[in-house]
C-alpha cells in the first residue's frame, strides 16, 4: 500500500467531472435550443420544452463524453484546466483518501482481475508488488 500513496484520487476524467460537464453543457444548449423556439413559434410552454428537450438528452450526454475525452488529451492548456477545474472541486465532495485497508482490496481486486496472462507483464510495477498483508478485525 506504500507503493500507492502517491496516486491521487482526482481524476479528469472521473464521473464526477463528467457530471460537471454536463450540467454547464445543458445550461448552455438548452438556452439556445429555447430561444431557437421561441423565435420560431414566438412562445414556449412546459409540454414543447419537455417534447423538445427529452429527446435531446442522450446528445447532451455525447457531446458531455467528447468533452471530457477531449480534455483529457490536452491537459497542459490552461483553457482546459481552466475547463475541468470545477469538476476537480466536486471530486472533493465524491472522493477521500482510502486508508490501507482499502488500498490493500484494491491491489488484490487489480491482481485477480488481470490474472495469470498478465502477472510477467507488469512483474516490475510497484503497485502490483505490494506485499498484501492480512489484517485483522
Amino acid at each position: 500500500p506504500e507503493n500507492l500513496k502517491p496516486y491521487t484520487t482526482f481524476h479528469p476524467r472521473c464521473g464526477t467531472s463528467f457530471l460537471a460537464i454536463v450540467m454547464v453543457i445543458s445550461l448552455l444548449f438548452f438556452a439556445i435550443v429555447d430561444t431557437i423556439i421561441i423565435w420560431t413559434t414566438g412562445h414556449i410552454s412546459l409540454t414543447i420544452r419537455l417534447a423538445v428537450h427529452l429527446p435531446l438528452i442522450p446528445v447532451v450526454g455525447g457531446i458531455s463524453y467528447e468533452a471530457l475525452k477531449a480534455s483529457a488529451k490536452n491537459l497542459e492548456n490552461p483553457l482546459v484546466k481552466l475547463g475541468i477545474a470545477p469538476g476537480l472541486w466536486l471530486q472533493r465532495i465524491t472522493t477521500k483518501e482510502p486508508d490501507p485497508q482499502q488500498l490493500e482490496v484494491a491491489i488484490v481486486a487489480l491482481k485477480s482481475a488481470l490474472g495469470k496472462e498478465f502477472a510477467s507483464e507488469l512483474a516490475d510495477d510497484p503497485i502490483v508488488q505490494s506485499e498484501v498483508v492480512p489484517v485483522t478485525a
